[in-house]
Order: C-alpha cells, then sequence, then structure tokens
C-alpha cells in the first residue's frame, strides 16, 4: 500500500497549487516536509526496546492513513505540510524496521524475500497513477479547458494557472479573459477539483489502514518474537571474532553505505516525487492525466525489476546487483535529457532508469549484511541518510523544474555519480576480506 500512496501522490502536485492557490516552490515543500518526516520517523527505531515493535508500528501506520485521506481537505498550506510529515514519518519507522524484520524470520533466504517485498511494492507504484488518472487535472482550469483557452494575449502557463483559478472572470492577468462565449466561463474559473481528488487518496489511506488493523491483530493472534538462537552466527571463536576486527572495515562500510542512500536512494526518492511534474514541464509538456499514466508504465518497469531480482538474487552476489542497476541508471539520466523533446524516448529513458532503481536499495541491505549484522538501529540510519540531503534539494526541484527543467536531469545524474564513487570506494575497502569473515547469510542483530 506504500507504493499505492506515494505514487498517488506526485501527480497531483499541480493540483495542489491550484487548490492552495500558491506557487510551485511551495509545493516543492511538500516532499521535504515528507522527507523531515521519514527522517524523524527513523529514530523511533531506538525506542523498540522499550515498546513492542509490532504494536507501535501498528499505530504509526494507522496515522499515515489518516494523513493521507487528508490531504485534499487542506485548507491552507500547513494543513498540507502536517499530513504529509504524518506520513512520512509512518514511513520513517516502516521502512527502518521492515526489511530487519524479514532478514530476522527468513535468514539466508531473506535476499530474494526482500526482493518479493519490493516487488508488492513495485506493484503499487503501478496502481497509484492508474488510480489518479482520472481525477488529476493538473494545468487544465476545470476538465477540458486549459490556461490557454482563458487568454487572448501572450501568457506563461505556470502564472497564468495560479492566477485563473484564484480571480474571478472580469480579472486581466497575462492577456484579457474571455467574458462569453468561451470555455472558460465562470464555472470553470469556479471549478472545485477537491472532490475528485479526495477519492484515490480516500481508497489508498482506507488501505493502509486495514494493513495496519491486520498487522496489529497479528499481536493477538500469533505473535511475531524474534528468537536469537534461531540466528546462525558466522563468527564462532575469538580468533574468528580478531580477524574480522583486523580485516572487516566496519566504518568504512557503513559511512559509504550512508553516502550512497544520501545520493543514490535519495535520487531514486526524487526521481518517484517529481518525475511526473517534470513531464508535465518538459519540452514535451504532457498533461496531468498523460503524465500519470507514463508514471504507471514507469511503476511497471520498476515492479518487472522487482520481479526479476527475486530470482536474479539466488545467482548474483548483491555487489554484482548494485553494481550493473546504478550504471544503468547512470545511463537512463544521460538518455532522458535528450529524449525529453519526444513522448516515446522520454517514456523509454523513464523505463531505463527504473528499472535501474528496482532493487538496489535491498541489495544494500544484503552487502552490507554479509560483513555485519544489520540492526533496527541501522536500518535507521540508512532511511534517515537518504532523507537528510532531500529536505534542503526538494525546495530546491520543486522551485526550479518549471523553470527549468533540465535543472531536474543534471541533480539527479550529479547524485547518481556521488553514489557510484562512494560505492566503488567500499568495494575497494573489502577487497581483502577473507571469503570465510563473509557471512553467507544477511544476519541480524534484533533490537
Amino acid at each position: 500500500m506504500f507504493g499505492l500512496t506515494l505514487s498517488s501522490m506526485a501527480p497531483a502536485f499541480v493540483d495542489y497549487r491550484a487548490i492552495l492557490n500558491t506557487e510551485m516552490s511551495m509545493i516543492g515543500l511538500f516532499p521535504m516536509f515528507q522527507a523531515i518526516g521519514i527522517f524523524c520517523g527513523s529514530f523511533t527505531t531506538v525506542i523498540f526496546r522499550y515498546i513492542n515493535r509490532q504494536v507501535l508500528l501498528s499505530a504509526l501506520v494507522v496515522l499515515q492513513g489518516l494523513g493521507t485521506i487528508f490531504q485534499p481537505w487542506s485548507t491552507s498550506l500547513w494543513h498540507l505540510y502536517v499530513c504529509i510529515f504524518v506520513y512520512g514519518f509512518g514511513i520513517g519507522a516502516w521502512n527502518g524496521t521492515n526489511n530487519v524484520i524479514i532478514i530476522e524470520l527468513w535468514q539466508s533466504r531473506s535476499p530474494s524475500v526482500l526482493q518479493f517485498s519490493q516487488f508488492m511494492y513495485g506493484l503499487g507504484t503501478v496502481l497509484g497513477p492508474l488510480l489518479d488518472r482520472n481525477f488529476v487535472l493538473g494545468e487544465q482550469i476545470c476538465p477540458g479547458v486549459f490556461p490557454k483557452d482563458c487568454t487572448t494575449g501572450p501568457t506563461t502557463i505556470g502564472t497564468t494557472m495560479s492566477s485563473l483559478v484564484s480571480q474571478s472572470i472580469t480579472a486581466n492577468f497575462s492577456g484579457q479573459l474571455y467574458a462569453s462565449e468561451s470555455k472558460c466561463d465562470q464555472e470553470c474559473l469556479s471549478y472545485d477539483r477537491r472532490p475528485q481528488l479526495k477519492i484515490p487518496l480516500l481508497i489508498g489511506g482506507l488501505l493502509q489502514i486495514l494493513g495496519a488493523v491486520m498487522y496489529f491483530t497479528m499481536f493477538f493472534v500469533k505473535r511475531y518474537h524474534f528468537d536469537k538462537e534461531t540466528q546462525v552466527e558466522a563468527l564462532e571463536s575469538e580468533e574468528q571474532k580478531e580477524r574480522y576486527r583486523k580485516y572487516v572495515p566496519r566504518k568504512t562500510i557503513v559511512a559509504c553505505i550512508v553516502i550512497f542512500n544520501a545520493t543514490g536512494i535519495m535520487s531514486e526518492m526524487i526521481y518517484m516525487d517529481f518525475a511526473p511534474t517534470f513531464y508535465q514541464f518538459c519540452s514535451v509538456r504532457l498533461p496531468a492525466s498523460e503524465a500519470s499514466e507514463m508514471f504507471s508504465y514507469v511503476g511497471i518497469a520498476l515492479t518487472i525489476g522487482r520481479f526479476m531480482s527475486v530470482f536474479i538474487a539466488v545467482y548474483l552476489k548483491p555487489w554484482v546487483m548494485i553494481t550493473y542497476q546504478t550504471l544503468i541508471v547512470f545511463v537512463g539520466f544521460i538518455f532522458q535529457y535528450y529524449a525529453q523533446y519526444d513522448y516515446k524516448l522520454l517514456l523509454a529513458s523513464s523505463i531505463i532508469i527504473c528499472f535501474g532503481y528496482s532493487s538496489i536499495f535491498i541489495c544494500l541491505y544484503s552487502f552490507v549484511g554479509q560483513y555485519m549484522k544489520v540492526t533496527d538501529r541501522m536500518g535507521g540510519l540508512f532511511i534517515g541518510s537518504y532523507n537528510l540531503l532531500y529536505m534542503p534539494l526538494a525546495y530546491f526541484i520543486a522551485k526550479y523544474v518549471e523553470i527549468v527543467p533540465e535543472s531536474f536531469v543534471f541533480l539527479e545524474l550529479a547524485c547518481v555519480c556521488v553514489a557510484i564513487v562512494a560505492f566503488s570506494y567500499v568495494l575497494y575497502s573489502v577487497r581483502n576480506v577473507p571469503n570465510d569473515l563473509i557471512r553467507k547469510i544477511a544476519p541480524v542483530g534484533g533490537h
């Protein structure tokens, strides 16, 4: 359900701008507050030793569902920011722990199960934009009417739309409005897009709450408890532990993976949040419905990539999967810079990018698990790291994606380059680790 609700929000950014009568730069704070929420939520992993993990996660996911449902009801920007902060807080808590729970449960089989979990998330990213498609208007003033239909003089689409939505038919903004015999009549100018926008987010939010209720019910029906006795330990003797401390650069691994998360995984988050907006403002200038449709195709590529990774993870080592997928993303962004002038090329480049992103994040968990125990706190650190840099960048992207759409691609490409350097360095650092010290499972340390 996370995939469904998260992918339902991005196509609605332009609609939120119209509903709240504001600028795109202010809507850019929407994902920034989401990132702040995720960052704060990631720290809940610290208190799981005091509060039952299953109960707390259930409560937070319920709040996340409510944060989803009430977004279209917002009458002020701060209402919208509060909703997305609550939503993000739930994501931070869940993502920081869900993968650790899977590793605890499945041990040596966890890589494929982790990929399957991401495959289910990918299914949600396909359904979200499809659910949005018939309910978002984007640059339209009302269904079928664009700003150009309401003016006789030259206009700038970005500024004209917000002005037309907020002003009466007698207003004059970058050109004289048609006062009669026009598609742009009083009824169109006063069109309320809230009721339509409430439908997809209500569906997504209720499904999230349903999942949380089922998860909470399991606490009483079949309570989950991690039995450390079932954990396979790779280190048994003091001699092995000493060799482990000598050969395994723990701090370097953690630092480089944090940097990879803060740039490479953060770039995935940016793409999932802003790609539909980019489609609407780049040279092709797709309508909101077509941008949502394209984003659903991108979700299919993401899902197929994750489904394939379920089986690929059985045969390839995590570092191999991370390497080739990151390079696919790098090539995809270079392609997208030149592809933004044609619908089919833009679609092809987006599919390449999201196919590359499909399972990098989960592979990072498996990679780290080969060299050290993966704990709830470490999961929280990984989740928090990729939201730390996202906070200021979200505002920057929203401010310039409308004016200079290429800045979106440049920023994404720069982040991927930093991630490539960080991962190259960590591979260099572990090159001399003896094979007997590389764990054959992705071990965990519980809480």
